[in-house]
């Protein structure tokens, strides 16, 4: 069953100017804006066996978004790493910090899956012969995957922003990007978007992600843009539309549960909500990255640049020569 408890913003830190100031549960932040970003950061407790010594690296990256990306942004994260995200922060940059949930383990919809997280998932994933990345994934790791479309739908649920729409942005995604990313995404982009396509009018917009190529169009470069697969880095639309998501994602994960399924990688249910209900969905296109030097950049970062203002696209030289796409249904 889904639901959630009343979302209390107490712990919360608001930056709106220069200055940071404590505000409680009913204090409405009278600004609007048609974006608004949510996020986590939950350090891994302890050795993290698939990126063993990196949690620098990872703190590097979440600096540079939060940095880079100056949309408002709401992020959950225990409070030991305010200070952290503070200080990543340019002054001006709106930025909501929750310290409601101390462990990833505290958020709705995640305390009761704790023990399958632990045990019978980890089984599962060892057993699987199909997924032996999985046995590098940890229950943690499964947890704040998990928790990613309880975040979005509680920030939407108080949209302190007055947003139009929200989206989920993983915290520490590269950004592998030469254009501005300030006003990323770009609203006018995200709202045309959205209009051309018929279908339900609360759609969710979601990114594919290519695993190998459909067909090669050229030596240079290859597009693939009927992928079977989602990346778990960004989605989102608007609140009532997230709304349904989180119904849909946690009946489903409840569902798979109780057939012993493994479920643990929230993208396998992003995927199944994405096929189940196509015209809900818009996919941003995938394109192979075409630069021979940046062959480890995920495929999937090319929605940084589709997401961008026209006068921010970077030019080259990791996209430039792959023609623009329209965003797909599955």
């Amino acid at each position: 069953m889904f639901w959630f408890s009343s979302f209390a913003f107490a712990a919360l830190i608001v930056l709106l100017s220069p200055l940071v100031e404590s505000t409680s549960s009913n204090t409405s932040i009278n600004t609007t804006n048609p974006i608004t970003l949510v996020t986590a950061w939950y350090p891994h407790p302890g050795y993290n066996p698939k990126y063993p010594n990196k949690e620098e690296a990872y703190r590097r990256l979440i600096g540079e978004v939060l940095s880079r990306v100056q949309t408002p942004i709401v992020i959950y994260t225990p409070s030991s790493e305010s200070e952290f995200i503070l200080s990543s922060r340019p002054a001006g940059a709106p930025i909501i910090i929750n310290n409601t949930y101390e462990t990833i383990w505290d958020v709705p919809n995640l305390s009761t899956l704790a023990a399958s997280f632990h045990t019978d998932q980890r089984k599962i994933a060892w057993q699987d012969e199909e997924r032996t990345n999985a046995r590098e994934d940890s229950p943690h790791m499964y947890g704040v995957w998990n928790a990613k479309v309880s975040f979005l739908n509680m920030t939407a649920m108080l949209n302190p922003f007055d947003s139009e729409y929200l989206f989920w942005h993983d915290a520490a995604a590269s950004l592998s990007y030469n254009g501005s990313l300030e006003s990323w995404p770009d609203p006018n982009k995200i709202s045309k978007i959205f209009s051309r396509h018929e279908g339900y009018s609360d759609k969710l917009l979601m990114v594919a992600r290519e695993l190998q190529p459909a067909f090669p169009v050229d030596a240079s470069w290859e597009v693939a843009p009927l992928t079977r697969t989602i990346a778990g880095v960004f989605f989102g639309g608007t609140p009532r539309s997230i709304q349904w998501l989180a119904k849909e994602y946690y009946d489903m994960l409840y569902y798979y549960l109780s057939l012993n399924q493994f479920v643990g990688v929230e993208e396998l249910l992003l995927l199944s909500i994405a096929l189940q209900y196509p015209r809900r969905i818009v996919c941003v296109p995938c394109y192979r990255c075409s630069n021979p030097d940046a062959r480890s950049l995920d495929h999937i970062y090319y929605y940084l640049d589709f997401l961008a203002a026209k006068k921010d696209n970077t030019l080259a030289p990791l996209f430039g020569d792959i023609p623009k796409g329209d965003p797909f249904y599955y």
